[in-house]
């Protein structure tokens, strides 16, 4: 069974510059990357993801979460938001980008958990399932 605090990522990167991938840590929900600071914060039962930077341009933003995740699961996302013939239960793999939202199924417990998010304008969200990691990458490019 998967629980999930998302305020808590085990691992995160930031894309900043156009330079790779800057691994950083967070401390009580917050991180500060050269002038970028991001911010994660509860809210309502979801968690807000904050991003700011007074000069750097940043493109993405990756946060990663352990999960159970065997070959008894099953995952239903769909590749763009809309359904064009490539929707259906398989089994989770890494290159599988899920946008928005996605549902998993524990076939074994006949358990359902729902994934999804809520963005503000300008942003890109996608999930992928990596092994025992869930990567959310959180476009903020446009």
């Amino acid at each position: 069974m998967n629980s999930f605090d998302f305020s808590c990522p085990v691992r995160a990167e930031i894309a900043i510059d156009g330079h790779i991938n800057k691994p950083f840590s967070l401390s009580n929900g917050i991180a500060r990357v050269s002038d970028v600071i991001v911010e994660l914060k509860k809210n309502n039962g979801g968690v807000d993801v904050n991003i700011t930077s007074s000069k750097s341009l940043i493109s993405h933003l990756y946060l990663f979460y352990k999960i159970q995740c065997d070959s008894s699961f099953r995952v239903f996302g769909d590749a763009i938001e809309r359904g064009y013939g490539e929707m259906g239960w398989e089994k989770p793999n890494n290159t599988h980008q899920m946008f928005w939202y996605f549902f998993l199924h524990d076939e074994t417990i006949k358990r359902l958990q729902c994934f999804g998010v809520k963005v503000q304008l300008r942003s890109i969200v996608s999930f992928k399932i990596m092994g025992n990691l869930l990567k959310v990458d959180i476009n903020v490019q446009s």
